[in-house]
């Protein structure tokens, strides 16, 4: 018997099985505990290494970019990645990635969901170049062709831009603050009215005065971008009552503008 289970003078038959029991607890906790700690040393450097890239959501980069565009550690151990730093990557490497999020799915997964650009915007600059915008205002490219999905944006000559980043509308920042509220207010009633399909142009050389093309032919005059959802839904009322008083008088589809930057009043004018 080892001496630390050894009777102690005075103590009775209980005292040491009960001290010896206690003893053998500590012992089996020591060494629980160091190999739980060799468990997880081994986990962090051996176990969980990244085997599956997982790309979720609808994008248009091939799983192979974004892999490259993941800057991971070497070895590229799984509890070694930090989401947040892989999420920074790719966004900064790959424009049109408007949001993105990464998982760590033990054992073995690297889930990444990704988020593309929503509404493009192509901004005509000079001669045959646009610059193209998500509706959140980031630069996605600069192209020789506008996409064929992109609704086209007239702005005032806008100041220098970089791609991945957001538009500068002016060099001035407290200008470029307010504009940049004006095209989030714009583009937001835009993306949300009834008959976005039916847009066919935006305007905004006048942020004042921002202008709606609907079907090529009436062009919507909006006013304070506090209540653009307001103008558009009345403006749509207004428009479809003027179509069908023409088609009453068979006369022509209407084409001129609708002045909707009054409060609570409209005037088209052909």
């Amino acid at each position: 018997m080892p001496k630390a289970y050894a009777p102690k003078p005075g103590e009775t038959a209980d005292q040491t099985t009960e001290r010896i029991g206690r003893a053998r607890r500590i012992t089996a906790l020591g060494v629980l505990a160091g190999f739980g700690f060799l468990l997880a040393i081994l986990s962090y450097f051996v176990l969980f290494p990244l085997r599956n890239f997982d790309v979720q959501g609808a994008t248009r980069y091939s799983k192979t970019a974004l892999q490259n565009a993941a800057v991971l550690p070497d070895g590229k151990q799984l509890l070694g990645i930090k989401p947040a730093l892989v999420e920074k990557d790719i966004q900064e490497a790959l424009p049109y990635v408007e949001r993105v999020e990464v998982q760590l799915r033990l054992p073995r997964t690297l889930r990444v969901t990704v988020h593309d650009a929503r509404t493009l915007l192509a901004v005509k600059l000079d001669k045959d170049e646009y610059l193209i915008l998500s509706g959140k205002g980031k630069v996605l490219e600069f192209a020789q062709k506008a996409p064929s999905e992109s609704i086209p944006l007239t702005l005032a000559k806008p100041a220098q831009s970089k791609v991945g980043d957001k538009v500068v509308f002016d060099d001035d920042a407290e200008k470029n603050k307010w504009m940049q509220e004006v095209f989030d207010a714009f583009v937001a009633a835009y993306e949300n009215c009834a008959f976005t399909e039916q847009i066919t142009a935006l305007d905004l050389t006048q942020p004042y005065f921002p202008v709606m093309t609907y079907a090529g032919r009436v062009k919507m005059r909006l006013g304070s971008h506090n209540s653009f959802a307001n103008q558009l839904d009345y403006g749509r009322h207004t428009l479809d009552y003027l179509e069908q008083e023409a088609a009453a008088k068979k006369e022509p589809l209407l084409k001129g503008t609708l002045d909707l930057s009054g409060d609570g009043w409209s005037y088209f004018r052909q």
